[in-house]
């Protein structure tokens, strides 16, 4: 590895402070703050000195500059008055237009020569007239002169009227203000010096642009500049040979104190690292020594704490791993930081995969998000909450919890995260359900029995009262004719078998409901049976309404077919649903038969009568229940035989079942097997 790489390798390592490095730091500053001082407290002293001689400088300069332009301007005046006295003497012996031609003559050959007079890069003499001209403009001669009012130039419009309202005291002014360069066509700031010419009404000026001031001025000033430069590396060098004999005496120092300082660094290493004691014997000097005592009693200190929280960190996580509730901790970004045996089978993945992890990285979106929720709201509130779940387990059964979460802080009091307890309520939830159900059930029941008991007393007094009533006529009334005797006779006689038929119900639901019935099988031939209730029912259904049409439809493919089974009751349930059929039917057809399948043989009571309702039809094998209670007055009837049916099929190894559609008709099927 070469020592570049090396020094890579130790540059994304980070440092960390030696002592030698301390002493070195020290003996730098003691060393070399004087130094700075003095340099500082020199430097501002230059520096001061430096403004004072640019300042100087610039002030000489101007004054220089202005008394120079104005030189120009004064003596270029002093030659127009030498030349005008010179020629007032020859013009006194010309004629006035001699006159006049000579003097603009003269004016021509003086601006000419005025023209030509240029000092630095941008000096030169300009003369414009009191009525708006300008003779010389620019450094050059015009020979048709221009009007300056009618230039469009309105900064130099303007600067001539200024110009022309300060000269006619017959003084000379100073002015400053912007104005091109004829160089570059740009525009600067410029020193003029100007005064009238009042015999031919010139306006003389001459100036000089601060640029080329302030170019000489920047010259100089960088000429005290470089001396100053050339001080401060002075300087810097006797700084840099003090700081090279300060790290060699570090050098020196750290070669005297490592070795100690390399010895005590070993030790301390190997106690981090197994808590071993210090070693005094390998300690040579006296402060080092009593620094390892002190190591060595913090290290065992150490040692009997690390136990203790080691220990009663394994007895809390028995503890949690015990319960069965489901125990997890989260931070505040809702990152897992831990959970008990029970969350991780709830979980189905390990507790080091899940920690780290959100609900979001682990259950979806779909579920997480009121996690979340609920946990930024107690984060935030510094609140508790509980809800109710329905979890589903990775096996597939489900579990209802009662979730407790709250949060937990540091010592400070500051929130670090959450905790939940999650409680199988399962058990309990059930209970409740159940509870309810029969509490329903038992009101349910406790007010069918009511209705029973109102309706059986009904349907018990009617047929009592015809008996008693009828009864009472045959014996006390000597006037009645030998017909009435035999109608009140038949009327006697059916409220007779209607009472029995009741109490025979009622007697069959009691020995069904203590389990007491008993089933007798015999061979019997469905053809016999079944056509000896058509024969019976088609001529009931015609005496009692004419409207009615009964029907039989055999299974032809088995008309010999022998069932082993109870008749009487197999008979008790067919007479019970074409009794229902006839009561509930006022016009159309009833319609019985039967229907053999490989297993059971079908029977099946097919009406047009009222029907019953999808409501209705979850209940109407249910004891003591009617469709409808006013139905028991207009049609009569305790609700007991459909219930019974359904039993005796049950008992007998068959079924029951019904179709309906209200206004249409009703189908009850039940099955006996064949075997």
């Amino acid at each position: 590895m070469s020592l570049f790489e090396k020094y890579l390798k130790l540059r994304k390592q980070p440092y960390k402070m030696r002592f030698i490095d301390v002493i070195l730091i020290w003996m730098v500053i003691i060393s070399i703050v004087p130094i700075l001082l003095l340099g500082f407290f020199w430097s501002r002293e230059r520096t001061k000195q430096f403004n004072i001689e640019v300042v100087k400088l610039r002030t000489n300069y101007y004054t220089e500059q202005t008394t120079f332009i104005k030189n120009k301007v004064e003596q270029i005046i002093d030659q127009l008055e030498s030349e005008i006295g010179f020629n007032a003497e020859i013009n006194q012996k010309l004629s006035k237009v001699q006159i006049k031609e000579k003097e603009n003559f003269l004016k021509k050959y003086i601006l000419q020569r005025i023209s030509k007079i240029t000092f630095g890069r941008e000096g030169y003499i300009f003369i414009n007239t009191t009525d708006n001209q300008a003779l010389i403009f620019d450094g050059k001669y015009q020979e048709k002169p221009i009007q300056i009012l009618k230039s469009g130039r309105t900064e130099w419009i303007s600067i001539y009227k200024k110009m022309k309202r300060e000269v006619v005291d017959g003084k000379g002014h100073t002015f400053e203000y912007k104005f091109k360069k004829h160089s570059d066509n740009t525009l600067a700031y410029k020193l003029t010096y100007v005064k009238l010419f009042k015999p031919w009404g010139w306006i003389i000026g001459s100036g000089i642009y601060y640029d080329e001031l302030n170019s000489t001025i920047e010259s100089e000033r960088v000429k005290l500049r470089d001396n100053i430069i050339n001080d401060l590396y002075r300087i810097f060098f006797i700084f840099l040979v003090v700081v090279i004999i300060l790290i060699f005496i570090n050098h020196r120092l750290s070669k005297y104190l490592n070795q100690n300082i390399r010895t005590f660094k070993r030790v301390f290493s190997k106690a981090a690292d197994d808590f071993s004691i210090v070693d005094i014997e390998k300690i040579k000097h006296q402060e080092f020594q009593e620094l390892a005592l002190s190591a060595n009693k913090m290290i065992r200190e150490r040692n009997k704490f690390f136990d203790a929280l080691l220990q009663e960190e394994i007895l809390l996580r028995s503890l949690i791993d015990a319960v069965p509730n489901l125990i997890f901790y989260k931070d505040k970004e809702s990152r897992y930081l831990g959970c008990n045996k029970a969350f991780v089978a709830y979980m189905g993945i390990d507790e080091k995969e899940m920690i780290g992890k959100t609900d979001v990285d682990i259950l979806g979106d779909e579920r997480s998000l009121v996690y979340l929720e609920s946990d930024k709201k107690i984060i935030t509130s510094k609140t508790s909450l509980m809800n109710e779940e329905l979890i589903k387990y990775p096996d597939g059964h489900e579990v209802r919890y009662e979730t407790i979460k709250t949060y937990f802080t540091d010592i400070n009091g500051d929130v670090q995260g959450i905790i939940g307890i999650s409680h199988d309520i399962t058990s309990h939830h059930q209970m409740l359900h159940d509870l309810n159900i029969a509490k329903e059930k038992a009101e349910e029941s406790a007010r069918l029995k009511t209705a029973f008991l109102a309706n059986m007393s009904h349907e018990i007094r009617t047929p009592l009262n015809a008996i008693i009533g009828f009864s009472n006529l045959l014996v006390y009334d000597d006037e009645i004719d030998q017909e009435e005797k035999e109608t009140y006779n038949r009327m006697i006689s059916q409220s007779g078998d209607s009472l029995a038929n009741l109490i025979n119900d009622i007697v069959d639901m009691a020995k069904i409901e203590a389990g007491q019935i008993d089933i007798e099988k015999n061979d019997f031939s469905v053809k016999q049976v079944m056509e000896d209730l058509f024969v019976l029912y088609k001529e009931q259904a015609a005496a009692k309404n004419e409207n009615i049409q009964i029907n039989y439809e055999p299974d032809t493919k088995y008309e010999e077919l022998v069932l082993n089974n109870d008749l009487f009751r197999m008979k008790q349930v067919m007479v019970n649903l074409i009794n229902n059929a006839l009561k509930f039917t006022e016009k159309g057809e009833i319609t019985f038969g039967y229907k053999v399948d490989d297993t059971n043989c079908s029977f099946y009571v097919r009406d047009t009568g009222i029907g019953i309702t999808q409501e209705s039809l979850k209940v109407i094998f249910d004891v003591f229940t009617q469709i409808d209670g006013t139905y028991s007055r207009k049609y009569g009837g305790v609700g007991l035989g459909l219930s019974i049916s359904r039993r005796l099929i049950n008992i007998m190894g068959g079924d029951i079942q019904v179709e309906s559609t209200p206004g249409i008709g009703s189908t009850f099927t039940f099955t006996l097997p064949l075997k």
